[in-house]
C-alpha cells in the first residue's frame, strides 16, 4: 500500500511538471485513475514536401504541398497504479485532427511510444517531445531523408487544403504573439497590432499605415499606398488588395459600389472604396484593350474568351453596366466575328486625303486604322469608295455634274437607237454596251432601254424605269 502511494505521488509530480511546461496541451479527465488527454501540435524544424495520394478503383489522385506545421494529434493516456516502476503508461487511442495520420500509422505510432518506456522511467515527456517535433515521422518511415513526407488519404485535395489552412493559422498565431518594431513611429508593438505586408514582408503597426495610406489616398497618389520602407518607396512597390483590407479593417466580402453611387461606408471602408476606384480608373487608362461603351461610356475590359488577336472575337465587348454588346473597333452593335467593320464616310475621306509623311509612308493615324480595321479591309473599302468620291470631287471642282448627266442620257439613247457600227468606247463601256444590247429592248414611248421583269410572270412584259409604265 505504501509503495502504491509512492507511485501515485510520482505520477502527480510528473503531471504537474507537464502542466507547467505544456499548459495548453494537458487535460486531466479523471482524478481517481489519472486519464490524461494530450493535444499535441506537430511543428517540424523545417518545411517538408508533403505528397498526398489515394489509391482508387478508377484513378490515382496526388496532391503536393510544402508545410512545416501539421494539425494536432490527440493522445489519450491512462496511468495504471504500477506506473512508472512496473508498467508503462497505457495509450487508449490516438487520433489526428483532419485525419491526416492514417489509422495504420496511428497503430504504429502507439507501438513506437510504448517501446520507449523502460522500467522505472517516466516516459510522458519523451512521448510529447517525440510527437511535437515530428521525430516519429522519420522513425515510422513516413519522412524520407530528402524531406519528403508521403501520406495516404481518401481525398488528397481536401486534406491538402486543410493542411494549408492550418499552417496559415499557426503562422498568424505566432505572429500575433511576437513583438515587432515599426519603422514609422519607431516603437515596439505586439504582432496583434501590426501587419506584415505580403509583397516585401516588412512589418508596420496598423495605426501608422492607416494614417499614411489615408493621406496618400486623399492626395490621389496611388504609388504611396504601399510599403513605407526606403527601398520599397524607391521601387514604387504598391500594396496588395488583401493588405489594404487588413489595414483598413474591411471584410473580405466587401465589394466596391458602382462609380455612380455615393460612398456610404465610414472610416476604413470609405478609404478602401476610394482606393479601389482610383486603382480601377488607372488600370483602365493603362489597358490598351479597354473600350468605352457607346451607350453609357463605361470602361469595358476585354473578356477572357476574346484574348486571341487573330480571331474576330477579339473585337467583342459587353458592358457590365448596361449589358450592351458592341464592337470595340467600329463601336456599333456587335455584328459577329466573321463580318468586317465598316468604315464611316468621314474615315474613308480622311484616309484618302490624309497626306503622306516626309518619307512617303502612311501617317500614324493611317497605320492605326489599318491595325484596328485590318489592312485588307481598309484597302478594299477605300478602293470601292475612292473612284466615285474622286469623280464627285472633280465634278464639283469643274462644274461637270450636268455634263455627266447629259453624257449618260446621250449614251443610253445611242445604244437604244443603234443600227450600225458602235462608236469606239473603252473596254468597260464596251462590256456595258454588249450587255445592254443583249438583255434590253427600247421602250416604245421614251426609247429608253428596258429589261424583262421576271416577277411579272411573262417574258413578253417589260418595265420602263423612266416612265414607270408596263408594256408588252
Amino acid at each position: 500500500m505504501q509503495r502504491t502511494e509512492q507511485f501515485t505521488e510520482i505520477q502527480q509530480e510528473e503531471i504537474l511538471a507537464l502542466q507547467s511546461i505544456y499548459p495548453d496541451w494537458v487535460v486531466i479527465s479523471s482524478k481517481k485513475q489519472p486519464v490524461l488527454i494530450f493535444e499535441i501540435p506537430v511543428e517540424l524544424p523545417e518545411s517538408v514536401n508533403v505528397i498526398i495520394s489515394s489509391q482508387g478503383k478508377d484513378r490515382t489522385q496526388v496532391e503536393d504541398t510544402t508545410i512545416s506545421c501539421f494539425p494536432p494529434i490527440t493522445v489519450t493516456v491512462s496511468l495504471p497504479p504500477e506506473y512508472p516502476e512496473q508498467k508503462s503508461a497505457s495509450i487508449e487511442h490516438i487520433t489526428a485532427k483532419a485525419a491526416w495520420l492514417p489509422a495504420l500509422n496511428s497503430e504504429q505510432l502507439e507501438a513506437h511510444l510504448i517501446g520507449l518506456w523502460q522500467p522505472g522511467s517516466q516516459v510522458l515527456y519523451e512521448w510529447l517531445e517525440c510527437i511535437c517535433c515530428g521525430r516519429f515521422l522519420a522513425e515510422l518511415g513516413l519522412l524520407s531523408s530528402d524531406n519528403v513526407l508521403r501520406l495516404q488519404h481518401a481525398s488528397p485535395r481536401i486534406l491538402s487544403l486543410q493542411l494549408a489552412i492550418h499552417a496559415q493559422q499557426v503562422r498568424a498565431q505566432q505572429f500575433s504573439q511576437a513583438t515587432y518594431d515599426c519603422s514609422i513611429c519607431l516603437t515596439s508593438r505586439k504582432g496583434s497590432l501590426c501587419i506584415q505586408l505580403s509583397g516585401c514582408n516588412h512589418i508596420f503597426c496598423r495605426a501608422c499605415l492607416n494614417d499614411f495610406w489615408a493621406s496618400a489616398i486623399t492626395d490621389g497618389n496611388l504609388s504611396r499606398v504601399g510599403c513605407a520602407e526606403v527601398e520599397c518607396v524607391k521601387a514604387k512597390r504598391e500594396a496588395k488588395v488583401d493588405d489594404v483590407r487588413a489595414v483598413f479593417n474591411v471584410s473580405p466580402h466587401h465589394t466596391s459600389p458602382p462609380a455612380d453611387k455615393p460612398i456610404e461606408v465610414e472610416d476604413g471602408g470609405r478609404w478602401f472604396v476610394k482606393w479601389m476606384r482610383m486603382r480601377e480608373q488607372r488600370d483602365l487608362a493603362r489597358d490598351r484593350h479597354v473600350a468605352y461603351c457607346p451607350v453609357c461610356q463605361e470602361g469595358v475590359r476585354r473578356p477572357p474568351e476574346a484574348e486571341d488577336e487573330a480571331s474576330g472575337w477579339s473585337r467583342y465587348r459587353i458592358c457590365p453596366a448596361c449589358k450592351f454588346s458592341f464592337c470595340k473597333v467600329c463601336r456599333k452593335t456587335w455584328h459577329g466575328p466573321q463580318n468586317v467593320c465598316q468604315l464611316t464616310e468621314e474615315q474613308l475621306i480622311r484616309y484618302i486625303r490624309d497626306p503622306k509623311d516626309n518619307y512617303g509612308e502612311p501617317t500614324s493615324w493611317m497605320r492605326n486604322m489599318e491595325k484596328e480595321y485590318g489592312v485588307d479591309n481598309v484597302k478594299k473599302q477605300v478602293g470601292d469608295f475612292s473612284p466615285g468620291y474622286l469623280q464627285r470631287e472633280k465634278a464639283k471642282e469643274t462644274g461637270e455634274d450636268r455634263a455627266l448627266d447629259r453624257y449618260y442620257n446621250t449614251f443610253m439613247e445611242e445604244v437604244a437607237d443603234y443600227h450600225g457600227k458602235p462608236p469606239v468606247w473603252n473596254q468597260r463601256i464596251k462590256a456595258n454596251e454588249a450587255w445592254i444590247l443583249k438583255n434590253t429592248v427600247p421602250c416604245p414611248e421614251c426609247r429608253a432601254p428596258t429589261v424583262r421583269d421576271p416577277p411579272w410572270g411573262c417574258n413578253q412584259v417589260g418595265l420602263c424605269l423612266t416612265l414607270r409604265g408596263v408594256y408588252s
